[in-house]
């Protein structure tokens, strides 16, 4: 990743370096404690090795060391007006459950139940929770925290992006190939504690690790704003 400062407003992204208490990463370790304890039946994995779990909302222990990451809380709010997280995502890569991501955009939303509603479309179910494709405007008015539990780089699959794609709001998938083309895509390396914010609509993807170190990331879903009657948020967590 190039020394340029990047930030949400103008590129659709940014990374707050050490973010995880400047002076102390225990957060982190209390993070992982808090993922280990979760419902097994969230877990996806090859083999014996896990590389992904959903609903991490769920675990208390892990949203309560949410609350202490003042650095996390104000840059949202900053964004949002509210810290509210909707959806929590833990990823992966083992050496043994490795795995890359092509091209694309964060399209659903995790919902309470299912209700047709003008503008929601493309419904799925993940883990048991129903997932829906809601309007750009609500996608436009979210933000995506990946909190780094390791280092990330070319060698373990870092996030790639693109500039500024959050820009031009859904882009159908035989468009994405040329706009990666065309665009600016930088390599997002980060440390453990950083904290990167995207908008869901930014173009990602990432490569597959090319060694066995780790590269653990907790993906948090913000959004301050309420969802149409009858539908509901299936998780919806005040942070502070």
């Amino acid at each position: 990743m190039s020394s340029r400062t990047w930030s949400i407003n103008q590129d659709g992204f940014e990374v707050l370096r050490a973010a995880c208490q400047k002076d102390s990463l225990r957060e982190l370790d209390e993070i992982l404690s808090a993922v280990s304890r979760l419902d097994l039946r969230n877990v996806r994995q090859r083999g014996a090795e896990t590389y992904a779990m959903r609903n991490v909302l769920r675990e208390n222990r892990l949203v309560a060391t949410l609350r202490k990451l003042d650095s996390l809380i104000s840059a949202v709010k900053g964004y949002t007006g509210k810290c509210c997280a909707v959806r929590g995502i833990y990823f992966d890569k083992p050496f043994k459950a490795n795995w890359s991501v092509p091209w694309h955009q964060d399209l659903t939303i995790a919902v309470a139940g299912k209700h047709e509603v003008d503008g929601y479309s493309k419904w799925t179910t993940k883990s048991g929770v129903v997932h829906v494709q809601p309007p750009t405007e609500i996608l436009e008015k979210m933000i995506t925290a990946r909190i780094h539990l390791d280092d990330a780089d070319e060698r373990n699959g870092a996030l790639m992006v693109v500039a500024k794609s959050n820009q031009r709001g859904y882009i159908p998938a035989r468009e994405v190939r040329e706009v990666t083309m065309k665009s600016e895509v930088a390599r997002c390396d980060v440390q453990r504690g950083d904290i990167m914010l995207m908008r869901p609509l930014l173009l990602h993807s990432s490569r597959s690790s090319q060694t066995n170190l780790r590269r653990r990331v907790l993906h948090i879903e913000f959004c301050a704003e309420e969802l149409p009657t009858p539908l509901e948020w299936c998780d919806r967590i005040d942070l502070g």
